[in-house]
């Protein structure tokens, strides 16, 4: 049994006589016509809640450059599993996380659906959390970062957004987190119409707060509001499956349903496949432009699927692989060749990570490109994001990115 009073699997009445629904704590359907007073002179609302704003975290920020989506024709099951349930107005759930250890595509899947419903128009925020940036590893700078993205998203929320922090100018230093996202969050979404078609918040890394107890008060805040506020809102939550983590779900009594797990699985395996394919296909066809896929000499018959053997449904192996062997610097035959020749570790899939590491520090003792460094520092960034090291490894590579100028 749970301490917690939402439990969801109970938060949904129907009325049969006129097919109205309810839901628990929520007046989202009651339209508020609040009256929005001129603000208490002082500091500009915007300024307040700008100098708060991480700007590097919403799916589109330059910060994150050129950021992991999934490959065309992959993962289409788990992508339309999420489509179909946001889409949905009639499911008893209105948040779903997707959980897996690292390398497994987590951040490739939530950028590509929300990608998706930006283009859809129907993206209400993101926010990608990273434990290597200073502003994107706490939860300080969240709730303002939301609401700034709802300002430019939902119709009519600016105003009532900049009218709230206008009337408390302090609401980032006097507020807890949870009193934050009900003010600017919850409220703003409960005074407006709700939109034709539900929205959806992307949310992304909650395993890189760097603090377990900021981990935990927004997952049951995120929660606790996830239910007040109905179908019209969902929230899509992605990251490792840590204890604490799970236990936050676990007290919110989270259904089945609600979660997919990242793994091993015979639709990675697939996946993976297609992507080492293409992939393939398109660097041959790099080197000599006249050639067919009929025409297959290189890789041989069966190197695909070793390379599968070796990810142990990690996307991100795959995806080393592919800028390694399709550097420019590098003849891809004999790329390819370097990587086959590593001993087959299949149950151990993160030292093939490391002999791949490996490759890549052999190429910088001598003279690098820019494209070599670009593929070292985005091998490096990963394994410092995604494996929880002990805090002097952490130095180490940071020590290393420093080193090679990236």
């Amino acid at each position: 049994m749970t301490n917690n009073h939402y439990d969801y699997s109970q938060g949904k009445t129907t009325d049969n006589s006129t097919h109205q629904t309810t839901y628990k704590d929520s007046n989202h359907y009651n339209i508020q016509n609040n009256i929005i007073n001129t603000p208490p002179a002082g500091r500009p609302a915007i300024e307040i809640l700008q100098e708060r704003v991480c700007v590097g975290a919403a799916f589109d920020s330059a910060e994150r450059g050129d950021p992991p989506r999934c490959h065309p024709d992959t993962r289409t099951a788990i992508l339309e599993s999420g489509y179909t349930w946001i889409d949905n107005l009639n499911v008893l759930y209105f948040f779903m996380w997707i959980s897996g250890w690292a390398g497994v595509g987590k951040s490739a899947i939530l950028q590509t659906i929300a990608e998706e419903y930006r283009r859809r128009m129907r993206l209400a925020a993101s926010f990608f959390f990273f434990q290597a940036s200073h502003n994107r590893s706490s939860t300080s700078g969240f709730v303002a970062t939301i609401a700034d993205q709802l300002m430019d998203s939902v119709p009519g929320a600016r105003e009532i957004i900049l009218h709230k922090i206008a009337n408390n100018p302090n609401i980032f230093i006097n507020k807890s987190f949870d009193s934050q996202w009900q003010t600017l969050v919850v409220d703003t979404f409960r005074a407006l119409r709700p939109p034709p078609a539900p929205m959806v918040i992307v949310i992304d890394g909650v395993d890189e707060i760097t603090s377990p107890k900021e981990q935990k008060t927004l997952l049951r805040t995120i929660l606790r509001s996830a239910q007040q506020l109905g179908p019209s809102y969902k929230f899509l939550i992605a990251s490792r499956p840590e204890q604490q983590i799970q236990r936050v779900f676990r007290e919110f009594n989270i259904p089945e349903e609600s979660k997919i797990e990242l793994g091993d699985t015979a639709d990675t395996r697939a996946d993976i496949r297609l992507f080492f394919h293409a992939s393939f296909s398109t660097i041959r066809h790099s080197l000599n432009p006249q050639s067919t896929s009929s025409a297959q000499a290189w890789p041989a018959q069966g190197v695909v699927e070793r390379l599968v053997d070796k990810a142990s449904g990690q996307f991100i192996y795959a995806s080393i692989v592919v800028q390694f062997v399709g550097s420019p610097n590098e003849d891809p035959e004999a790329a390819l060749e370097k990587i086959m020749s590593g001993q087959d570790v299949r149950s151990k899939a993160f030292k093939e990570l490391d002999y791949l590491y490996l490759l890549l520090m052999e190429r910088i003792q001598r003279p690098t490109l820019q494209e070599d460094q670009c593929l070292l520092h985005h091998m490096l960034v990963c394994i410092y994001m995604h494996l929880g090291m002990p805090t002097y490894i952490q130095l180490e590579l940071s020590l290393i990115l420093v080193f090679i100028g990236v």
